[in-house]
């Protein structure tokens, strides 16, 4: 059963004029500031516009932000009290691997209490046998397939090198993925004191470089290397700090994941062309992607609510039992909890991640 992101045509499930809360657990200090305000922002929106179409038989919509970025201490206080006093039954965002698994841990230990929608590509969540965590963006083996295939649509027959600029057990996850995927792929460590020039330099500038590290390493690196070198990268670039950092030449790279191809409608295409209007009209930029994903993650719990109830068993049987339609594509889960499609890929034009 497909259920659109529109407003219900069956009475809302819940009590009336009750307010359910969503949690938000994301990080806003330095170099995540940007990205947590608007996986902030866009939950926000979706709750916003949920309640402007909400029926009167049915519960209202409310938001609990924490931010990962407190003493260790404080946020699972705050993370434990939204759980086990049922103020929210379904938490979304930790779009870092560390902050996800310290939201997994208390999901696990809560048995539970409530769902976590996530926004973090690592794999090893979906794949630690808690039954209540689910996946909106694709993981670091989708991307890499995704990769792949830009990589051959590109021109299979130049050499292709994994450029990393920093070490992390992600990271590191990341590019065994693509040396399955992509054959006689050469890794390049970038993250030396000489900065990006030594990375050029062991590279010809026929090379189609994979980006992995942060927005601000990657857009140095792909500024330094002018606009005749060939780079591709994870979702994770997709930011306004990779435009920033990348200067003039960032037209045309490549960044998977920024959403799902298979499957994707008319209805989505234009629900990501109203959630790319509303939130650039609210907050005067344009969104990165991973906004459209937690706006999709706010929404489909929302609808599922309103489908089935406020429970957290009735929420997850709806999230695998139904077909959602998103801004990002249409949206799906197996039996992992990992969203069904492929990975889809980006070219960046004008500085936009959403087409020409």
């Amino acid at each position: 059963m497909t259920l659109m992101i529109s407003p219900p045509a069956a009475p809302l499930l819940g009590e009336v004029g009750k307010t359910v809360k969503l949690g938000v657990l994301v990080r806003l200090d330095a170099d995540q500031a940007e990205i947590g305000q608007s996986i902030v922002n866009a939950s926000r929106l979706a709750i916003q516009h949920a309640n402007h179409e909400a029926r009167d038989d049915g519960p209202v919509f409310g938001l609990s932000v924490v931010e990962a970025n407190q003493k260790w201490g404080a946020q699972t206080t705050e993370l434990s009290e939204l759980m086990t006093g049922q103020e929210a039954p379904v938490i979304l965002g930790a779009p870092e691997a560390r902050t996800a698994h310290l939201l997994l841990q208390m999901v696990a230990r809560t048995r539970g209490r409530a769902l976590f929608l996530s926004l973090s590509s690592d794999q090893s969540l979906t794949e630690s046998g808690v039954p209540w965590v689910f996946r909106l963006v694709p993981h670091d083996r989708a991307q890499a397939k995704a990769l792949s295939r830009a990589i051959r649509e590109i021109d299979d027959s130049r050499e292709s090198a994994a450029l990393i600029l920093e070490e992390s057990l992600q990271i590191a996850k990341m590019v065994a993925h693509l040396e399955r995927e992509i054959p006689g792929l050469r890794r390049v460590i970038c993250d030396s004191p000489a900065g990006p020039d030594s990375c050029l330099r062991a590279i010809s500038e026929r090379t189609v470089g994979i980006l992995l590290g942060s927005p601000q390493a990657a857009g140095e690196l792909v500024k330094a290397g002018g606009p005749a070198r060939i780079f591709l990268g994870p979702l994770r670039l997709a930011t306004p700090a990779f435009l920033a950092f990348s200067g003039g030449n960032v037209e045309g790279i490549s960044l998977a994941g920024t959403r799902f191809e298979d499957g994707s409608t008319e209805i989505s295409s234009r629900a990501l062309n109203t959630f790319v209007r509303l939130y650039s009209a609210g907050h005067g930029k344009m969104p990165a992607p991973i906004a459209a994903y937690a706006y999709d993650a706010a929404r489909i719990a929302i609808e599922a609510i309103r489908k089935c109830g406020p429970g957290v068993e009735s929420i997850r049987e709806c999230l695998l039992s139904h077909r959602f339609e998103g801004a990002t594509g249409a949206i799906s889960f197996d039996a992992k909890g990992d969203r069904v499609g492929r990975a889809g890929v980006t070219v960046i034009r004008h500085r936009r991640f959403y087409g020409r």
